[in-house]
């Protein structure tokens, strides 16, 4: 397994996909993927990615969830603006 990470909100440029490039052709096996948050994706898919790697990439949803607390304070918030 090959780990790149990257901070959050990143603005991935030309090198950073050379990285990822250089990475994914460093694994010897035909058998890889690349797994990346849902929110990388979109950014990802900006920038020209070789395409036997857009074949096999993969990303996580991101999904928001309030604490019980949370979701009322939410919820009374929205209602004043509604």
């Amino acid at each position: 397994m090959q780990t790149i990470a990257f901070p959050d909100h990143h603005a991935f440029s030309e090198k950073n996909i050379a990285q990822i490039v250089g990475k994914w052709n460093d694994i010897s096996s035909s058998n890889k993927i690349l797994l990346t948050t849902e929110k990388d994706a979109m950014r990802l898919q900006q920038i020209k990615i070789p395409e036997p790697i857009v074949k096999h990439s993969y990303y996580i949803p991101v999904e928001v969830d309030f604490t019980e607390n949370g979701k009322i304070l939410f919820e009374q918030k929205l209602e004043k603006i509604a």
